[in-house]
């Protein structure tokens, strides 16, 4: 989940295609006992069902691998808490209003969660957001309530529809900001290896009894070790940056 083409799977196959077809088997065999017509039942079991795996998984998958953690650590406990929490205070202020379509706002400290804690932010912040609007939606309360003259069903659905797109965006970015941190990472823990590798290669080259040159195709030195000036009576001062022919005999 965590990578671009796992994300990718796990929208089709999880989000998609699983909740699709457990939709599928559950309308079939509930419409007729529950006199709930088949299209309406599928249509609510798909939607809650898609919903829930899309919060809950990355939440889950984040604790089973302990990424969490790290964010809770004493020493970035406060900056967990800092952004979790304006994203939490934003999105609670904006669903305890009925007054004005606010719904946009909790969009950029969600974004915030997600530069700074990364993907595990994200299923950190999605879960109670989305708890917290249901129940306020469900009580009769929140921005919602300023769509006029559709039924309970109907707004519930598109409270669903208004947490898929958070959902989307928070992960989307999220694999996006993880990416880039793995990445630099790689590359800092390839630099460290080639940092101890030339400092062993100086080490091995600067104490060889064997004169170690490095030489340009054109055949001036780079690099000569220190035993040139046992084994041959030149400096390495002399030695680098001289063309390779000037102390080469004539005759060689």
């Amino acid at each position: 989940l965590t990578l671009p083409g796992g994300l990718i799977e796990f929208t089709l196959i999880g989000v998609v295609l699983a909740p699709a077809l457990s939709g599928l088997m559950a309308a079939r065999l509930l419409s007729p006992i529950w006199g709930v017509p088949f299209l309406p039942l599928l249509t609510r079991w798909y939607l809650g069902d898609a919903l829930g795996i899309a919060v809950m998984t990355p939440l889950a998958l984040s604790l089973l691998r302990r990424e969490l953690m790290p964010l809770l650590a004493p020493a970035a406990l406060a900056r967990t808490l800092a952004v979790v929490g304006a994203h939490l205070l934003v999105a609670t202020a904006v669903f305890a209003q009925s007054r004005v379509p606010l719904l946009f706002l909790p969009f950029p400290p969600l974004l915030l969660v997600v530069a700074v804690l990364g993907f595990p932010g994200a299923g950190l912040v999605i879960l109670p957001t989305a708890a917290m609007a249901f129940a306020v939606t469900v009580a009769g309360h929140g921005p919602l309530m300023l769509i006029p003259d559709i039924s309970p069903e109907t707004r519930l659905a598109f409270l669903q529809l208004y947490l898929a797109v958070l959902c989307a965006t928070a992960y989307s970015v999220g694999v996006k900001v993880t990416e880039r941190r793995r990445l630099n990472q790689t590359l800092l823990d390839q630099h460290v290896r080639l940092a101890r590798s030339e400092r062993l290669y100086r080490l091995l080259a600067n104490n060889a009894s064997d004169i170690i040159s490095r030489v340009r195709l054109d055949g001036q030195r780079l690099y000569v070790s220190p035993s040139v000036t046992e084994v041959l009576g030149w400096s390495v001062e002399e030695m680098v940056g001289a063309d390779l022919r000037k102390h080469v005999h004539p005759d060689d």
